[in-house]
């Protein structure tokens, strides 16, 4: 798509989502963004060229995401200013019409002379006042249209010059994921040994509830209190898409939390932990199931690769493997929503934690802010 038929699209699409109100983007916006993102930029660098664990690429690749998402909320404002200019000129072009076609019969009749007019001296005397009334109206209204005009053109700009930014900006986070990926010693998913308990809880269990269930051999009861004295280490840096026990489309309802996060994000381990399982399970590529010092265990299922095996021991942070999908072009970015899934820009991860014999609320168990 050419630039200026890709900003044309932004805008309409920009405008549809922004029919409920935007702020107002302007040139010292995305140069504020633009700023952010060139630190994170540099973050990112660092931490690419210094060769940092992947934690740390990961948390730098997470930085400059949301510093990505920053400048994409500006595009997307600029593109629904854009578009409401251009709905008020479609407004306003009637009523110029209706002033012109109204001024120039107005002028007809003021320039005929006066004891020629049809309608008499008296009419001739409306006429020419008349047109003292319209000229301004005229003069304001012409000044308006050059105001939008020229809110027009720079929301124009700053649609191009954030589209440039975000076109080699997803370029340069997509290099950084890919590097990452590569860097990554996955595991070859199924095959790893499991003792008697879990191979049986895995061929029985028809689903995740079933299979922690299965797995929870923790009989001591837990109190609505009872939580780690160190709160867990989000698994990724991403947002709630579906809470604890809520129901799902199909009106299956869940004894965990759904996140929404970037693609090819790392997942880490929310706490010390043992590796009770790491593998396939149903239609889960990958799955992660850990017990933890404090006897919690967490199940984490929607990764695409792993970085650990069942029996195995992790710290809180380490890399667990990574969420699967596709870096995103300029178009998907800008274009789709937030927290659509399905589409490149969004992948999901279920985590469920059972303490006591019985599912938490995750959340109440993790940090308060998330990345």
């Amino acid at each position: 798509m050419r630039p200026r038929l890709r900003i044309a699209a932004f805008t309409l699409v920009a405008g549809l989502a922004g029919a409920g109100g935007y702020r107002a983007a302007t040139p010292e916006a995305v140069e504020t963004v633009g700023e952010r993102l060139a630190a994170a930029g540099q973050a990112l660098d660092a931490a690419r060229n210094s060769g940092a664990a992947p934690e740390v690429v990961a948390e730098a690749i997470s930085q400059y995401d949301r510093a990505l998402s920053a400048m994409r909320t500006v595009v997307m404002q600029a593109g629904a200013q854009e578009n409401d200019v251009r709905l008020g000129l479609a407004r306003d072009q009637l009523e110029i019409s209706r002033l012109l076609a109204a001024l120039e019969r107005v002028s007809l009749e003021r320039d005929a002379p006066i004891d020629l007019h049809p309608g008499g001296p008296l009419a001739a005397a409306r006429a020419q006042m008349m047109s003292k009334a319209l000229e301004p109206a005229l003069a304001e209204k012409a000044q308006g249209l050059s105001e939008r005009l020229a809110m027009m053109r720079a929301a124009r700009q700053v649609q191009e010059d954030g589209v440039a930014d975000l076109e080699d900006g997803l370029g340069r986070l997509a290099l950084a994921r890919s590097e990452l990926v590569a860097h990554m010693q996955f595991v070859q998913l199924g095959g790893t040994p499991v003792d008697a308990a879990t191979a049986v809880a895995l061929r029985e269990a028809n689903s995740l509830a079933d299979l922690s269930r299965a797995l929870d051999t923790n009989a001591s009861p837990a109190s609505a209190d009872d939580r780690p004295a160190t709160p867990y280490l989000w698994p990724v840096d991403s947002d709630i898409l579906r809470g604890f026990n809520e129901t799902d489309a199909a009106g299956v309802r869940w004894p965990g939390v759904v996140m929404s996060a970037p693609p090819l994000s790392l997942v880490r381990a929310p706490a010390d932990a043992k590796i009770r399982y790491a593998g396939p399970f149903i239609d889960y590529q990958g799955i992660v199931v850990l017990e933890t010092a404090d006897k919690a265990l967490v199940l984490l299922a929607g990764l695409a690769e792993l970085n650990v095996r069942t029996g195995e021991r992790v710290t809180r942070g380490s890399p667990l493997g990574m969420l699967g999908g596709r870096s995103p072009d300029v178009e998907e970015y800008v274009m789709l929503r937030d927290l659509e899934t399905g589409a490149g820009l969004r992948e999901a991860l279920y985590v469920e934690i059972r303490h006591g014999r019985g599912p938490v609320d995750p959340v109440a168990w993790f940090v308060a802010t998330n990345g």
